[in-house]
């Protein structure tokens, strides 16, 4: 079981907020093919680190489905892009789903904090 993976870098998955539709897709083009050319069946396509668990179960859906995968997220625009690109390519594409879960600390002065927490799940696939 491999647990090598190739992630796109922070940088190439900023999108500037005044980006048109043909520059994000452009975007997109530029991190499918930079995927592409990295060769290696799991792929990370977000900003932070992928758990343990989630390599796992890409490495999984990678054998299960017999080629590449992707872990999607970030903005929204360049992941419909990046999905479409990518399958396009014969990537099976995913998103990571998580549980919420609510906690209020109670700070020194008294005062209550609500934090969230979200906790891995599984893999959904995207399909396109």
């Amino acid at each position: 079981m491999s647990t090598q993976y190739f992630q796109t870098s922070s940088d190439m998955l900023n999108v500037k907020p005044t980006a048109t539709a043909q520059q994000v897709n452009a975007q997109s083009l530029d991190i499918v093919g930079e995927i592409a050319a990295n060769g290696n069946n799991i792929n990370i396509v977000m900003t932070h680190q992928p758990t343990a668990e989630q390599v796992r179960d890409l490495n999984t859906a990678s054998e299960m489905h017999d080629k590449p995968v992707a872990l999607l997220g970030g903005e929204f625009s360049l992941m419909v892009n990046n999905a479409k690109h990518l399958s396009s390519r014969g990537y099976q594409c995913f998103t990571a789903t998580t549980e919420r879960k609510s906690v209020e600390v109670v700070n020194e002065d008294g005062t209550t904090t609500k934090k969230s927490i979200f906790s891995y799940v599984t893999l959904r696939p995207v399909i396109i």
